[in-house]
């Protein structure tokens, strides 16, 4: 067996399924999302969750809780690109869902807490 083919057919099943992901995230398809999740996860032996940060990015922009919920509860960190995001859109059940997945408020985040006046 070619590992290398192997390998390189397994990436790009890997990001298909992402590419997929944050289009059904765009379409509001929780269906397609889910499934592309669970198959990410088949694939994925060790569930490469830094891989999903631009995908959670994408649902915070698009303010799809549903989808960001899913991300964060399979263990997705916050970055302090997605919280810009929701603070920018001044989407508040976003930062609320971050707060409930461990984001520390009380951290200082530079850029984010000048925007917002706070020193």
């Amino acid at each position: 067996m070619d590992i290398e083919k192997t390998l390189n057919e397994h990436d790009w099943k890997l990001e298909r399924v992402l590419a997929l992901m944050t289009s059904a995230i765009s379409a509001d398809d929780m269906w397609t999302f889910e499934n592309c999740l669970a198959r990410w996860e088949s694939l994925s032996e060790s569930f490469l969750t830094y891989q999903l940060q631009p995908v959670l990015f994408r649902a915070m922009q698009e303010q799809k809780f549903e989808a960001a919920s899913l991300l964060l509860q399979r263990g997705i960190r916050s970055t302090c690109q997605g919280v810009w995001a929701a603070v920018s859109l001044r989407a508040i059940p976003m930062l609320e869902l971050y707060l409930r997945h461990g984001w520390d408020i009380n951290r200082r985040w530079g850029e984010i807490w000048h925007k917002l006046g706070i020193q």
